[in-house]
């Protein structure tokens, strides 16, 4: 299958292969001319593919990946994934920087939003479902952060220390199912240390990775996340990213000569490199194509099924009469209170990597406004302000009042004081 890898490879100088092995920009490899070698695009990320720029073409913008394992439906996210797909290739990418596995080890974790669960289990059967979709369209998933990147708190400078056994039994455990169950093609190293050497000159890239689950796809830093030029290459870090180089390039070269890293190392680095641009066809290409914006109806209706999905109802316990509040009937509710500012802009992303202009957003204060007020039962709107600094004299009233205050009683207050 790769034997015009190894062509290539055979054919390559030492400069070549090292030129592999960084990127040449944000968001490509660098392309070898003398050997008809193109650039390879990569895009983030989760919840969609963004290409090269945050405010260029718009994209589908999926549930986020806490969403997704929460339907427990892996058929819908391989569904999901394949939208994915799709997506990706319409900004002329190879590789999706997706799915994030990390887990929700703290409440508070900075980018719990991109991550699927808590649960080690949940989260590798929802991750499998989503590599399998979005690779069955013929784009490489970068599955990340490996591993034990769960904060974002001192993430450059963190040491994430984590026994063996933990280490087996909940952080590597989406990580081994989607080499072992779904032929991921790519891994993306984490920011923070691993009990000592940072995330991209670990040992557990060989010795686990590679060694015992027999990964045979690419392993690439997470931007900025590479701190060596020797140990990286001889750990089994293939591709330095972003462009221009840091740690490689002319270091790595001179590293080479001086026999710090042998020749057969550099050639496994550029190999995984080429051997991924060969599987997503990025090999073949001419280069990375045109970026655009596609208008598919039932994607977005494939969208807001995996939302409704996913979505957690607490409680709709029957009243007296046996009927619940949900779903709600235009033909016997008499008015409808929609508080809270997420109602009308609410957050629909997290940002970073999980960010992308959306093609179209509905919110549910436009949605329920469209259905409730034809039907005359949406008398009125009670809107607070998540961002008021409320005085300590009027919160200090309503703490006073609030014991005496009916439920009506407490809207007309909230409505009096929203001004201040």
């Amino acid at each position: 299958m790769f034997q015009e890898v190894e062509r290539l490879l055979d054919q390559a100088t030492v400069e070549e292969l090292v030129a592999l092995t960084a990127g040449h920009d944000f968001w490509h490899t660098v392309a070898i001319p003398r050997l008809g070698i193109p650039r390879m695009r990569v895009s983030d990320g989760p919840v969609g593919a963004r290409g090269t720029r945050f405010d260029g073409e718009a994209s589908i913008d999926a549930p986020c990946s806490t969403l997704l394992a929460a339907t427990w439906d892996v058929l819908r996210v391989e569904e999901i994934g394949n939208m994915l797909g799709r997506e990706t290739k319409a900004k002329g990418a190879s590789v999706l920087l997706a799915p994030t596995v990390n887990l929700h080890r703290t409440p508070v974790g900075g980018r719990n939003f991109e991550c699927m669960s808590e649960d080690p289990f949940l989260t590798a059967r929802t991750a499998v479902a989503y590599v399998n979709g979005l690779q069955a369209e013929g784009v490489a998933s970068c599955i990340k952060h490996f591993v034990g990147n769960d904060t974002e708190f001192e993430r450059m400078s963190i040491d994430s220390r984590i026994d063996e056994r933990t280490l087996r039994e909940t952080y590597l455990v989406p990580f081994e199912a989607a080499v072992t169950r779904a032929g991921v093609m790519a891994v993306m190293t984490a920011y923070n240390r691993i009990n000592g050497p940072w995330a991209a000159d670990s040992p557990l890239i060989a010795d686990v990775l590679r060694g015992e689950w027999g990964f045979d796809g690419a392993v690439i830093s997470d931007w900025y996340g590479l701190h060596s030029t020797v140990d990286g290459v001889k750990a089994g870090l293939d591709l330095e990213m972003p462009g221009p180089t840091l740690h490689r390039g002319a270091r790595l070269a001179e590293a080479v000569e001086r026999g710090e890293v042998s020749i057969d190392d550099l050639r496994a680095r550029a190999r995984s490199v080429l051997e991924l641009m060969q599987r997503t066809g990025a090999l073949d290409a001419d280069g990375p194509g045109a970026e655009g914006t596609r208008h598919d109806a039932d994607d977005v209706r494939l969208v807001r099924r995996a939302g409704a999905q996913g979505m957690v109802l607490l409680q709709n316990r029957p009243d007296a009469s046996g009927r619940c509040a949900l779903p709600l009937d235009t033909t016997t509710i008499r008015r409808v209170a929609i508080i809270g500012p997420n109602a009308e802009v609410g957050q629909i992303m997290g940002g970073g990597s999980a960010h992308v202009l959306p093609t179209s957003v509905s919110r549910p204060l436009e949605a329920l406004q469209g259905t409730l007020a034809a039907a005359g039962v949406l008398d009125y709107l009670l809107y607070v302000d998540a961002e008021l600094i409320v005085p300590d004299a009027v919160l200090h009233e309503a703490t006073r009042d609030a014991g005496r205050l009916g439920a009506q009683d407490m809207i007309d207050w909230m409505k009096a004081h929203r001004d201040h």
